[in-house]
């Protein structure tokens, strides 16, 4: 069994309104690396506070080596109003007559661009103002600087889950959690990310997992989240046992392909997302609304993946439909992962 402490400390807001952010800290049996998970970075995205609360549960029964830490809800006062992030100095009643869409994703009541005052995902070790500063800078002291791997929890609007790494050395890691798709981002791009962060050190690894819905809850997708950890622990040699995923994984470039629509219409995708794709094939076709008849067709202008596709419900000529990106297999589907050699963390 491992023996659990919680942390906790208190904060303010500018506008005066208090809380707590907890962490927990799972000790095991036996000396081992260090696994650090949070959650709850951003007010719309759930799924990481959920399940990382179940994770922690069973944590508490499970026999394992090393630590694990594990900070379900980063940013309580975003959580608590549904919304990316919270403006501490700003009008809140304003987020009242707030709808969110899927096709204006990035709408935002106040009309501020989301820099890091308010931002916490771009915060770490930047010394930024406000209570998100605070938090990271804590959460950086507490979890993150000692870890061997962090896992950083976030949720998007995607049919499917996905992961970001900001360098390529992360993508080993990444692949054990059993997302099907990896994207690189460009290096360097958000110093203050915790992507970049976490993977300053020679011998850290910090990745992003992206749950599939933002605003709402997707419970299907929390035993991906909970055997994903679990799947590290046993390639860290925290706990027992062999990884097996049960698709492959994909590493995904930073170079879109569009598909561009021909004819106005409702789309329907031959390729769905994450699937392989070779040059020239058929990737699209669009129904024209009077006929009810293909009107249009689009073919894959590279050999490489589906990496992301827009899901409007009409297009209109030229628009962007989907895009093909380069990939490669880092992982096959049914097939023993080996584990990580003890120098690559140690």
């Amino acid at each position: 069994m491992s023996e659990l402490k919680t942390h906790q400390k208190k904060f303010r807001t500018v506008d005066g309104k208090d809380f707590g952010v907890t962490y927990f800290e799972l000790r095991g049996s036996r000396p081992g690396p260090t696994l650090s998970v949070i959650g709850g970075q951003h007010g719309s995205e759930h799924s990481g506070p959920i399940l990382l609360t179940k994770v922690v549960d069973e944590l508490k029964n499970v026999d394992f080596a090393g630590t694990v830490k594990i900070c379900p809800a980063a940013n309580p006062p975003a959580l608590s109003i549904d919304f990316y992030y919270y403006p501490e100095d700003k009008d809140i009643s304003e987020i009242d007559d707030y709808h969110y869409s899927l096709f204006d994703h990035h709408h935002c009541p106040w009309g501020l661009t989301v820099d890091n005052r308010y931002n916490m995902s771009n915060a770490w070790n930047q010394k930024v103002g406000g209570y998100v500063g605070e938090v990271t800078d804590w959460l950086w002291e507490e979890m993150m600087d000692s870890a061997n791997v962090i896992i950083d929890m976030h949720c998007l609007q995607a049919e499917k889950p996905l992961s970001f790494i900001y360098n390529p050395k992360a993508a080993r890691l990444a692949a054990y959690f059993g997302v099907e798709a990896i994207h690189l981002l460009g290096k360097g791009e958000e110093n203050g990310n915790l992507l970049y962060q976490g993977c300053v050190r020679e011998k850290q690894y910090c990745f992003c997992v992206e749950y599939g819905k933002q605003h709402g809850i997707r419970q299907s997708e929390y035993q991906l989240g909970r055997d994903g950890v679990f799947n590290l622990m046993k390639t860290m040699e925290m706990i027992s046992g062999d990884v097996v995923l049960n698709n492959p994984v994909y590493l995904i470039g930073n170079e879109n392909h569009d598909i561009l629509a021909e004819s106005a219409g409702h789309p329907y995708y031959v390729k769905k997302l994450y699937e392989t794709v070779k040059k020239g094939e058929k990737v699209l076709e669009i129904i024209d609304f009077e006929t009810s008849r293909v009107s249009g067709e689009s073919f894959s202008p590279i050999d490489g993946i589906v990496s992301y596709i827009h899901y409007p419900p009409i297009y209109k000529p030229g628009d962007v439909t989907m895009c093909v990106r380069e990939c490669e297999t880092l992982s096959e589907a049914g097939v023993e992962l080996d584990k990580l050699p003890e120098e690559f963390l140690l």
